[in-house]
């Protein structure tokens, strides 16, 4: 099951319908995800001190998807352009 965070759900009902037919598109292969998960090759595990085990999915050039597994399946936690992942990065000090 995927669930959305309302901060997912506003950066969602945000894209222009292009950009929203790429996540639609994507996000089946996250249903289920694990770590050994056929996806891995486009996802990357953030790791930062005191972070949670998040995750980040490119879903095309410019976007990317944060989640985490969560007891019901997946919990998409935020949707964004990656420019704004550059500079969270940078904000953060994440390894990707």
């Amino acid at each position: 099951m995927i669930i959305f965070s309302s901060q997912a759900e506003i950066a969602l009902r945000s894209l222009l319908p292009s950009d929203r037919q790429r996540i639609d598109h994507f996000l089946p292969q996250l249903d289920g995800f694990s770590e050994r998960n056929s996806v891995n090759h486009r996802v990357k595990l953030l790791e930062s001190e005191g972070l949670e085990n998040l995750y980040m999915a490119r879903v095309s050039p410019n976007f990317c998807i944060v989640f985490r597994q969560i007891s019901e399946g997946v919990e998409i936690v935020d949707i964004f352009k990656q420019e704004r992942f550059e500079n969270l990065k940078k904000a953060y000090k994440l390894t990707s």
